[in-house]
């Protein structure tokens, strides 16, 4: 989608691949990337150039910077079609080189072994490749009985809700997530939810507010409930592309794949008093920097002074 548009085209001249436009202009740069900022908008299209921000090129890598990690997010999670995309305007396959950290590292792994031919190598950063892994782990239950079981407790088909009415008289969308549902997680469901209330607020011009309460995405789904980051970032972008407002609650707990997705991205954000908001838990953060954290520490008075 964001691809279509990354075409450079020149007075008198036939269309050109995007690799051979940038060398072309990083010729003609000097070394100072404003030159490239010029042009931008030209070369990478609207979507793609009001989020992101080329910083610099040097041997042949061109740096983007993102206007927000849900953007990066987005970007990581359309790799296979962005490899297409330059693949199609004559850069070479060897010349692409696939890297992730975290869950992107996974989803590096999983298209490298599933597309081995697609790119020219690639590198994956991890912390849970320096652990074992466990061969005899077993679930308790089996993620069909945990549905089941999660529907049955809380008469939801999935961990959010989505409902349209009236607050003081004025028509509103909302999408509430619940945590009794195996934790809050993001499914495919849950994010098919969210992408089609955003689309009613849209269609009925409506505000569109979220209640979040998440522990993150659904582990059971994988890379497939980790894609769901990239599909309700992309349904926030077109509220804003239509001016409908925005508003995320954050309750407790929010956390994950949802505070690094839709849930950080509202116009307005409102803090649930000592709610606990962030992405990784407190116990992994410490072991990670060894260090005490504070007491408060995520809650949502303490991104408050932070703010402040």
């Amino acid at each position: 989608m964001i691809l279509e548009d990354l075409k450079h085209k020149k007075k008198g001249k036939r269309e050109q691949s995007i690799y051979t436009c940038l060398e072309e202009i990083k010729s003609s740069w000097k070394g100072n990337v404003g030159g490239l900022i010029q042009d931008w908008v030209a070369i990478a299209g609207e979507q793609l150039a009001l989020n992101c921000t080329p910083l610099n090129i040097q041997n042949k890598v061109l740096t983007i910077g993102a206007s927000h990690p849900q953007w990066r997010q987005a970007l990581q999670y359309n790799r296979l079609e962005l490899i297409d995309s330059f693949v199609s305007k004559g850069v070479p396959n060897q010349q692409i080189i696939m890297t992730g950290h975290s869950c992107g590292g996974w989803l590096t792994m999983m298209l490298m072994s599933r597309h081995p031919d697609k790119v020219g190598g690639g590198i994956s950063l991890m912390q849970a490749c320096y652990g074992k892994i466990s061969k005899n782990f077993k679930a308790k239950k089996n993620y069909k009985d945990q549905l089941k079981e999660a529907r049955r407790k809380t008469n939801q088909s999935d961990s959010i809700l989505v409902a349209h009415g009236k607050l003081d008289g004025m028509k509103v969308t909302c999408a509430a997530m619940s945590f009794s549902f195996i934790g809050g997680s993001l499914s495919i469901n849950s994010g098919h939810m969210f992408v089609n209330g955003a689309a009613y607020a849209i269609e009925n011009k409506t505000p569109f507010i979220v209640f979040s309460a998440s522990g993150g995405a659904r582990m059971q789904e994988s890379m497939l409930a980790l894609s769901q980051m990239t599909r309700t970032t992309l349904a926030v972008s077109e509220l804003k592309k239509n001016n409908i407002p925005y508003i995320v609650v954050l309750t407790h707990p929010t956390s994950g794949a949802v505070t690094a997705s839709f849930a950080s991205l509202g116009d307005i954000a409102i803090g649930e008093p000592g709610a606990t908001v962030g992405f990784a838990g407190a116990r992994v953060i410490k072991d990670t920097v060894r260090e005490t954290l504070p007491k408060s520490f995520q809650e949502t008075e303490w991104h408050l002074e932070l703010m402040i």
